[in-house]
């Protein structure tokens, strides 16, 4: 005989029994059970608002931060703000960006000694370069030895911030850094300067290194690409976009070139903000011209005082003989340093030195 069961025999019991099996009822979902019951959901609430709030604090929090190029070493807000761009295309101030450039460079650790006695380990290049050799035997660079000086006659502001154009591997800024107590911004375009710099700069107290920042760009009138090409025998002859030698005994297979990236200062740096900069040192191989051509008017009003090096074999191969009238349109008159006399007409066809360039309403 065929046994049937009543298929509504089971309904509301905890089991029932159909040819000889036995089924069991569903049981309630999670959300099921919530719903029903709502002393759950606060509980539930708060589990999940914990577990975001965790996913902040360990995920979301540290990757901006790593993205916050002044974050890590608390940069002083007066340089946070002055800078308009601290990005652009290929290049970005953060530190991480300098020690990407080159993995396999090394430091070559000595004391810099400033000339107020003050002492720091900076990180040089080997002993082929020039710069780095002269900061072994000397302790320090004597090319910048008179920036504190020009630094203490100038009119300063809270707001003042000095300017490094061409910091090559940091010798002034590691002077103005150790004698006076001015905010720095520098730039220096070559990777292997720039990652030296960079390791000089983490490895200073937190009290000096808060108060520069450094910029991975070439200056010039307009924002491009280039080539630098410089020789292990003397980095500091870094040249935007030819061969320049400076001795006679070098070939063109001497000079490694890089790519660089180029913007106008104008775009770098907000004339708006209310910073002024009584001092800029200006070092470029011949590129002064295009740097000059970089800067606006409302940026030129916020500078007092240029120091640079006149070295008419770099600016001629660059094109740039109308140094001293560059300088003019921006409102500055040009002197040899140590002297009154003004610099005026076409550049030199030889020699090299040291020359100020004041802004006029100033003198």
């Amino acid at each position: 005989m065929l046994r049937t069961t009543n298929p509504l025999s089971g309904i509301g019991s905890k089991g029932s029994t159909t040819e000889g099996r036995t089924t069991t009822a569903p049981k309630k979902s999670f959300a099921r059970k919530v719903i029903t019951k709502p002393k759950m959901i606060m509980p539930l609430l708060l589990g999940l608002l914990a577990v975001g709030m965790l996913y902040q604090m360990i995920f979301v929090i540290p990757a901006q931060n790593s993205n916050d190029p002044f974050k890590e070493r608390n940069t002083d807000t007066l340089l946070r703000k002055s800078l308009s761009k601290t990005q652009g295309q290929g290049w970005d101030i953060h530190p991480a960006s300098f020690l990407q450039k080159k993995t396999s460079q090394e430091c070559h650790w000595h004391d810099f000694v400033a000339t107020s006695g003050n002492t720091a380990k900076m990180c040089l290049h080997d002993e082929k370069d020039a710069v780095s050799g002269a900061i072994r035997g000397k302790g320090r660079f004597h090319h910048c030895d008179i920036l504190p000086k020009l630094w203490a006659e100038a009119t300063k502001t809270p707001n003042s911030v000095y300017l490094e154009i061409g910091a090559n591997i940091g010798s002034c800024v590691m002077e103005m850094l150790l004698s006076t107590d001015a905010k720095i911004i520098a730039f220096e375009p070559h990777p292997y300067n720039g990652w030296v710099l960079q390791q000089t700069i983490q490895n200073l107290d937190p009290s000096l290194q808060r108060r520069v920042v450094l910029v991975p760009v070439g200056l010039g009138s307009e924002s491009a690409t280039s080539k630098i090409f410089a020789s292990p025998s003397n980095m500091g002859n870094s040249v935007v976009g030819k061969v320049i030698k400076d001795t006679g005994g070098q070939s063109n297979s001497d000079f490694v070139e890089h790519e660089i990236h180029i913007e106008p200062l104008s775009a770098i740096l907000d004339a708006n903000s209310g910073m002024d900069v009584p001092l800029v040192k200006l070092d470029a191989q011949g590129f002064e011209c295009q740097i000059l051509q970089g800067i606006d008017p409302p940026l030129a009003k916020t500078i007092s005082k240029i120091k640079l090096e006149v070295a008419p074999k770099w600016l001629r191969q660059q094109g740039c003989l109308d140094l001293y009238q560059g300088f003019e349109k921006l409102g500055f008159t040009v002197r040899r340093e140590g002297s009154n006399q003004i610099l005026q007409g076409e550049i030199p066809k030889f020699g090299m030195f040291e020359a100020i360039a004041t802004k006029k309403d100033s003198l």
